[in-house]
């Protein structure tokens, strides 16, 4: 695997990583006393059964799964022993082959509980359920050759993988009987199913793409739409057993948030930054399709017996009639052999008047000449002709896509050319109103890429420092932002934002977070502290208040007396800090903390660190669209690219942001951009 190929298969985990975490965990019901309040019976009904037989499913890491040692681990393995320990009981591990196998010995009562279930119809008739301990999406894979999807809706007509017995093989059994699926017996075998082009799509969970997938070594898939479910995870109990599934919801509900933090970094790495996927579609219409069963019908005629011609054109007449759109005959000198009722309907003559007739005793002169040039052009070339026309009929003016096909003898001599003509007035009125939609909705995102561009700071020197940047909306206006300004004489703020998905809501999210920032109006907030502006902002913008949006950010502080520059990340691309001297050798260094995006958890607090910035040294702050960007082989340019393109430019008296534009158009084959590129530079005197 190359690393340009591992750099796009980052990216989607750590997008799936994050995600999982914000929707994941959370679902734990948390209080602070540790201690659980039971009652006289639930004590008694614990006494008799102090040892519980647990099913566990070896092959669904990391939710559970057995290690190399043989000890049973994950996500719910540590939440089984905190509620084991906390209710003084045993969970005696009862291992299953499969999730199958564990289903059927839970219908047989031949174990007591399954930790890691999803409540359904089907299950309740044997199981009771505890409150979900633990939700995660579930989202579309397919290949990344795979054309656009927008929801599970788009995926009828095609093959799907689903795990045998899970979840959702179930929902989807029960809700979309119509789709076509291969069923897997574990997530690595549905992964590799659909990277084989055995299955178009898997429908997964977050949990399952994070941890999983890395692991199998597949770099041609991707996460390609959301869906509407989720996989909540809850205790099943016994259904004989309704006393067990009240005492264990008591015991999850004393699960604190730091532990399930803890149980969360075990499990789950938060080293990776965020970048994302785009969009293709149009149709065209064909027809003539019932042409064909004419044209061999017609042919059949031809060598009919003369006692048979008038039953087979009786026939054939019915056939035409049949047929929606205007179909008719014409011989080779241009006169008309057959119509059909719909010839007859649009032009508003009779089909004796049309029989025996040229076209221009039929239709305007202009018109006339024209469709006699067509079929001369099909009885010359021998090949089929297709044209659109608007002629003025009965109903008014309509558009017309016509097909004209020669009729061959036996003998190869051309005896004619049948024809059909389409209406597809509604069709171009349709894709004139498209057209105009298209039109507007460029022209809003146009002007709302001006106003972002008309809030960013002018470029700047003082106290040491000067500052410039470059800033390109994508094609469909990403949400980046950046900007910078002095908060006293010795502080001086630069932060860049980037918010998830693209559109004017994305772009309205990181104006607004701007503005908070340039005016510093979060309370209680030190704007002097990166760590504490990004957990106020982290607190002030919750992804479920925003229509699910989030975003990343680098902010930074330079304290000018004791050239310092303290920072913090969240979620966001490393800054790159370069001390390059003439004639010395050039360092570049790593500016970032491994902090979770803006807008997920809302109680973390965010880490910061400051690094000297004495000398000659260089700044450079951006966003993911600088190094994503596509060059002519269809791989991306890069983040390893990237640095060393800057890394290199230092040691010379170019202008590093004018190169790099150049870079970037270049690479790009002077395309639109897929993401807004936004950068900063700023250099230390």
């Amino acid at each position: 695997m190359t690393p340009k190929t591992l750099l796009k298969l980052t990216i989607i985990m750590a997008c799936g990583i994050a995600i999982m975490l914000v929707l994941g965990l959370s679902a734990v019901h948390a209080q602070s006393d540790p201690r659980i309040s039971l009652t006289r019976s639930e004590q008694a009904w614990l006494k008799e059964h102090p040892v519980i037989r647990l099913g566990v499913d070896p092959t669904d890491p990391p939710r559970e799964f057995i290690s190399r040692e043989g000890k049973y681990s994950g996500i719910t393995a540590d939440v089984a022993r905190l509620v084991g320990e906390r209710l003084g009981i045993t969970f005696v591990e009862e291992r299953g082959t499969s999730w199958a196998d564990l289903k059927d010995k839970a219908k047989r009562r031949d174990l007591d509980v399954l930790p890691c279930v999803a409540r359904t119809k089907e299950r309740e008739e044997f199981l009771a359920f505890t409150n979900p301990y633990l939700n995660v999406p579930v989202v579309i894979v397919t290949r990344t050759d795979a054309p656009y999807i927008e929801s599970l809706e788009y995926l009828k007509g095609k093959t799907i993988a689903v795990i045998k017995e899970f979840y959702l093989h179930e929902r989807i059994k029960a809700e979309h009987p119509e789709m076509d699926v291969v069923v897997a017996d574990s997530t690595k075998e549905a992964f590799q199913a659909v990277s084989a082009g055995k299955a178009f799509a898997f429908p997964a969970d977050l949990l399952q793409i994070s941890y999983q997938l890395p692991k199998l070594g597949i770099s041609n898939l991707k996460v390609a739409a959301p869906t509407e479910y989720s996989f909540a995870t809850c205790f099943g109990v016994r259904r004989d057993w309704p006393e067990l599934a009240g005492i264990l919801d008591k015991a999850l509900a004393t699960v604190s948030p730091e532990e399930r933090t803890a149980i969360s970094q075990k499990w789950i790495a938060l080293d990776r930054f965020f970048g994302l996927d785009y969009v293709v579609v149009l149709k065209w219409l064909g027809g003539g399709a019932a042409l064909v069963a004419f044209l061999l019908l017609w042919n059949i005629q031809i060598r009919r017996q003369k006692r048979m011609v008038k039953e087979s054109e009786q026939r054939l007449q019915t056939i035409m009639d049949s047929i929606p759109n205007v179909v008719f005959v014409t011989d080779a000198q241009g006169r008309k052999v057959m119509v059909n009722k719909e010839w007859e309907r649009v032009t508003k003559r009779t089909r004796s008047d049309a029989i025996g007739r040229t076209y221009e005793e039929l239709y305007p002169k202009r018109l006339a000449e024209k469709l006699a040039a067509y079929d001369r052009k099909v009885i010359e070339s021998l090949n089929p002709f297709s044209s659109e026309e608007t002629i003025k009929t009965a109903d008014g003016k309509r558009t017309y896509v016509q097909s004209l096909l020669p009729l061959v003898d036996l003998a190869g001599r051309v005896y004619g050319v049948c024809g059909s003509a389409t209406d597809i007035t509604d069709r171009k009125r349709a894709e004139e109103k498209l057209s105009l939609a298209f039109a507007e909705s460029e022209r809003l995102l146009a002007e709302a890429a001006r106003y972002v561009k008309a809030l960013l700071p002018e470029p700047m020197g003082r106290h040491g420092i000067s500052v410039d940047w470059r800033f390109e909306p994508s094609a469909a206006l990403g949400g980046d932002c950046l900007g910078y300004h002095w908060l006293d004489s010795e502080h001086f703020a630069l932060y860049l934002i980037d918010v998830s998905g693209h559109g004017v809501s994305a772009s309205l999210l990181a104006v607004a977070v701007l503005n908070v920032l340039r005016s510093q109006t979060l309370k209680d907030t030190d704007f002097r502290s990166p760590g504490e502006v990004l957990s106020s902002l982290n607190r002030a913008f919750p992804m479920e208040d925003h229509a699910g949006m989030y975003f990343t950010i680098w902010y930074g502080i330079y304290q000018r007396t004791s050239q310092t520059l303290t920072y913090s990340s969240g979620g966001h691309p490393p800054a790159l800090l370069i001390r390059s001297e003439y004639d010395e050798q050039t360092t570049t260094t790593h500016l970032r903390t491994h902090n979770l995006f803006i807008g997920g958890l809302p109680e973390i607090k965010y880490e910061q660190n400051s690094v000297p910035v004495g000398g000659a040294c260089r700044l450079y702050v951006f966003s993911d669209g600088v190094f994503e960007v596509e060059c002519d082989d269809g791989s991306l340019w890069g983040y390893h690219s990237f640095e060393d393109f800057i890394t290199h430019l230092c040691q010379s008296n170019e202008s590093v942001l004018d190169r790099l534009m150049i870079q970037a158009g270049a690479a790009g084959k002077a395309r639109s951009l897929g993401d807004d590129f936004s950068i900063l530079e700023v250099r230390f005197r």
